[in-house]
């Protein structure tokens, strides 16, 4: 108890610098959804601005974003040479993984067979009780195994060993 005493007291302090630092909710602005070119502060002279050779570069190269286009291919990771073979191998091992072991997995998991047998026993146990019942007989015999088939050590083998009942 006395170490969550201890514990208790920096976590008081933190709560407390805490609570005097939070900004208040009525001090925070709300998100504009107007157009953003009005937000845009412009000038008239943008056009006069001579655009370097890298920034002309840049904008060709992300301006054309057609996806079919080999400087537009973004590996899966399979293959960084070969599309097609990077694509394959994608698609068989998404198909592989997921069709295969999730599906027939799980199929098989759900449907194998009883192997501890554990609701065979559970079966047993209710036809055996269900026949002690009609035949009249106590559910748990107290004779299970007949007393004259047990052969007990006689009293020279025991000797002085210690009998626990």
């Amino acid at each position: 108890m006395a170490t969550l005493q201890r514990l208790a007291r920096p976590c008081r302090q933190i709560f407390k610098n805490y609570a005097r630092t939070r900004v208040p909710i009525y001090s925070c602005r709300s998100i504009s959804t107007s157009d953003k070119n009005k937000d845009i502060a412009s000038t008239a002279n943008e056009a006069l601005v001579e655009k370097s050779q890298e920034l002309k570069d840049l904008e060709a190269h992300f301006g054309d974003a057609d996806p079919n286009k080999l400087k537009n291919w973004q590996s899966y990771g399979w293959d960084q040479y070969d599309r097609e073979s990077d694509t394959f191998n994608m698609n068989l091992t998404n198909f592989a993984f997921f069709t295969v072991v999730i599906c027939a997995g799980s199929f098989l998991i759900a449907y194998a067979p009883d192997f501890s047998l554990r609701e065979w026993a559970v079966r047993e146990a209710y036809l055996e009780i269900d026949r002690r019942e009609k035949a009249g007989l106590p559910l748990i015999d107290p004779y299970l195994v007949p007393p004259d088939q047990i052969e007990l050590p006689s009293e020279e083998e025991i000797g002085d060993q210690e009998i626990i009942i």
